[in-house]
């Protein structure tokens, strides 16, 4: 398999915390194997302009691309510690109270090693859409519950019961096996696909 790997420059190494990027390349010959490379020279360049950009004030990208760039930098962090492998969530809580300690640290990124969730920044445009998206009032709720005690098959009340306390969606819902309902975990959960 062929790897792309280039030299950050040494201002941006520094920024990043990374001295080089190394990309797998999954094509390997003719103009598919161009226009990947092409690709991954033109994210290089992208990548480099945006961190001199950000390094001199001037940080153009949204709250969900800074978030999701804490949450690659947290993955990265987690995957370099040693002896930790088996609690992944530990590691990162160890991190995040180490690098609190330190002035130069991005609180973003502290944020995102010791809760992924917490404070995770939402748009504000989209923020108003949300909360137009009201719950069932409490009757409408009820009078499902009654006329689905009264039914034929106990799997309606079920999948009710399911996505009154999850918020899943009906299709969601409807698609659940067995195996996807996790009780070993230290947190029971659902896995949605």
């Amino acid at each position: 398999m062929l790897r792309f790997r280039r030299r950050f420059p040494k201002d941006v190494a520094e920024a990043l915390g990374e001295g080089f990027l190394q990309v797998h390349i999954r094509n390997t010959s003719g103009l598919p194997f161009h226009r990947e490379y092409q690709a991954i020279l033109s994210e290089f360049d992208r990548l480099v302009s945006e961190t001199r950009e950000r390094e001199i004030g001037n940080d153009k990208r949204s709250p969900i691309e800074r978030w999701h760039e804490a949450l690659l930098k947290r993955e990265a962090l987690i995957d370099q510690t040693m002896g930790l492998e088996d609690d992944r969530e530990f590691a990162a809580r160890l991190i995040a109270d180490g690098l609190s300690q330190r002035a130069d640290t991005d609180p973003l990124l502290v944020k995102a090693l010791a809760n992924p969730f917490s404070s995770l920044p939402w748009p504000a445009e989209e923020t108003l859409a949300v909360a137009k998206k009201l719950p069932l009032p409490d009757k409408i709720v009820v009078a499902v519950e009654r006329r689905l005690s009264g039914g034929r098959t106990a799997e309606l009340p079920a999948m009710w019961s399911i996505l009154k306390g999850t918020g899943m969606r009906l299709g969601e819902v409807a698609g659940l096996v067995a195996t996807d309902v996790v009780m070993t975990h230290a947190t029971p959960h659902v896995l949605v696909r």
